[in-house]
């Protein structure tokens, strides 16, 4: 599934968490759409990441992944019991 599909699903715009942060390519563990991130973890892999600036930070929006035609797809889903 790719991180449009995702972003469609949540009906909302999350954060995953960049370069800078010991949980890279991880979804933020939050509520903000139809999905809930507490209870659903999701990790990202991506084919055209390795020289993107915009995953230089802690935080990325999935809309500016996506604005930024980052092939970004979910790579590894946990669910929390």
């Amino acid at each position: 599934m790719r991180i449009s599909d995702l972003l469609r699903l949540n009906s909302n715009d999350f954060k995953f968490y960049g370069n800078q942060s010991e949980f890279s390519m991880m979804v933020e563990p939050k509520v903000t759409g139809s999905i809930n991130f507490n209870w659903i973890g999701i990790g990202f892999n991506c084919f055209n990441c390795d020289k993107s600036v915009l995953l230089d930070k802690q935080k990325v929006s999935a809309s500016d992944a996506v604005d930024n035609n980052l092939a970004m797809h979910v790579s590894c889903i946990m669910i929390k019991p």
